[in-house]
């Protein structure tokens, strides 16, 4: 019984810090963080434990299909990112290397349909300026 709660948990938390958001939607209360069950307020009776676990799985399901992702986003020339998620909603930040400076967007956000905010930075050789 419990080998198939903590199956189910690991499938969510395999999801990254985004599904969290999508946690709420489905109303679930992690109760026992040290044994990592998920409670549904279900009776002690088998049949109901299984039926819940079925829908609660259906409901994952549904919501891992309609998660959207945008495409990962190279390092500039000379700089990185610090993010390596491109889940909806999720935010990319781009610095550059030692004597290089920053042209563009420091910052690109996931949007719902599936695209960067802005353009891909550059890292700039000399000093940086202000436009």
């Amino acid at each position: 019984m419990f080998k198939a709660i903590e199956a189910l948990s690991k499938r969510f938390d395999s999801l990254g810090t985004n599904m969290e958001r999508k946690l709420d939607l489905v109303n679930v209360n992690v109760m026992n963080m040290s044994e990592r069950t998920t409670a549904l307020e279900m009776k002690d009776n088998q049949d109901s434990m299984f039926k819940a676990i079925e829908a609660l799985s259906k409901r994952f399901d549904s919501l891992g299909t309609n998660m959207e992702s945008c495409p990962l986003l190279k390092n500039p020339k000379n700089g990185f990112s610090h993010s390596h998620k491109n889940c909806t909603g999720e935010f990319i930040s781009f610095s550059c290397n030692r004597s290089y400076w920053l042209n563009g967007p420091s910052e690109r956000l996931c949007l719902n349909n599936g695209s960067w905010t802005g353009v891909q930075p550059t890292c700039e050789f000399g000093k940086s300026f202000t436009r």
